[in-house]
């Protein structure tokens, strides 16, 4: 059984490319290949065998890591002694206290996408919300976007992007 499905991104001779088709057999008892889409452009039958996962972000993504947004600098680098068998970046904080400052080498499992979903469409500024351990959360300011300041009933003032992912999802009170 393949590990890719139409629509995965998986690497080729070096090169991204989108797999176009389920896992086939290019003829009786032959190699087992999928279609593939080139991004230097044309379609082509590659083996299972030679498609490894494509890097799960590029240079220039945005993540979250300890909830905050973060960019991707470099990456990804195959991790050796404590963190042999570990998929690192080089990331750098966008927002929170730690804005600018590089860190070296996070763990890829770390790092969830940066999720758009956060912001005034799904946590209006005017609410009061319960997260799942019962904390109490409202709005401190109304800046708008991912980094707005969210005060916790007693427990401190943290980003909308930190109260959801370690306390979410928000449930919306009033």
């Amino acid at each position: 059984m393949s590990k890719f499905k139409t629509g995965d991104k998986a690497m080729f001779l070096g090169e991204t490319v989108t797999v176009l088709s389920e896992e086939v057999q290019t003829y009786y008892g032959g190699h087992r290949a999928h279609l593939v889409e080139r991004a230097s452009g044309g379609a082509c039958l590659a083996q299972s065998s030679e498609l490894t996962a494509a890097p799960r972000f590029t240079m220039g993504d945005t993540a979250l890591f300890e909830g905050y947004r973060v960019k991707i600098m470099a990456g990804p680098y195959d991790g050796a002694g404590v963190m042999q068998g570990k998929t690192l970046y080089l990331v750098t904080y966008i927002d929170g206290p730690d804005a600018d400052r590089v860190r070296t080498l996070v763990d890829s499992s770390l790092l969830p996408a940066d999720d758009n979903s956060f912001g005034e469409a799904r946590y209006p500024r005017a609410g009061t919300y319960r997260g799942i351990d019962g904390t109490r959360w409202r709005f401190i300011t109304n800046a708008g976007g991912p980094g707005d300041m969210m005060l916790g009933l007693g427990a401190g003032r943290w980003s909308l992007v930190r109260v959801v992912s370690n306390w979410g999802p928000l449930i919306r009170l009033n």
